[in-house]
């Protein structure tokens, strides 16, 4: 039955509430590919939605749900660790973040950054090494190492190339410098003032 408005059909479905899901569901049963391609098409809409339904769902049914993960990953090991395997190759510097989260907790230093953070930070060095100014692959460097007591808060992290990275070790060097409209104030000049 067609309704001229919006309204109408809203009222309609709140007066018959138990019978439009009853209707809907069994729709769903019979109709799956449809039903699943117009879910598809709504989740593509409203990302934001979905998220929250889905943190809801967890959230009130925390248990069944770890039950389940728990489950599917003993009988699709195989699949799991292959698409685990494909993530990290694409995500290198968000696995790179969730190492060092986890190094951080592991010595109780305290701090953590996320992928966000990190990019942002690299974006405001121009994707440079701080040290050799080169643009090259990027690493974490805590400013204080953690083994003397820095944190892994973003502000005591610093972009540093492997090589550059690793030279310097455990020494306390800030290479960091104040962005002058977007761009790098040399070290002669930091000097200066």
């Amino acid at each position: 039955m067609p309704y001229k408005t919006p309204k109408l059909r809203r009222a309609n479905y709140l007066a018959n509430r138990e019978k439009q899901l009853k209707q809907g569901k069994l729709w769903k049963k019979r109709n799956r590919s449809k039903a699943r391609a117009s879910y598809t098409r709504w989740a593509k809409k409203y990302p934001d939605k979905v998220k929250a339904k889905r943190k809801a769902y967890y959230e009130a049914n925390k248990e069944a749900a770890k039950a389940y993960s728990m489950k599917y990953r003993a009988e699709h090991s195989v699949l799991v660790k292959k698409s685990l395997a494909e993530w990290k190759k694409k995500n290198p510097d968000k696995v790179s973040a969730l190492l060092q989260k986890r190094r951080a907790a592991k010595t109780a230093a305290g701090g953590a950054y996320t992928y966000i953070q990190w990019v942002e930070l690299c974006k405001r060095y121009h994707n440079k090494c701080l040290s050799c100014n080169k643009k090259k692959r990027l690493t974490p460097d805590h400013v204080i190492p953690i083994s003397k007591g820095g944190t892994s808060n973003i502000s005591n992290i610093q972009p540093l190339c492997g090589s550059c990275n690793s030279s310097k070790g455990t020494k306390i060097v800030d290479y960091r410098r104040e962005t002058n409209n977007g761009r790098q104030r040399s070290r002669s000049c930091r000097n200066r003032h």
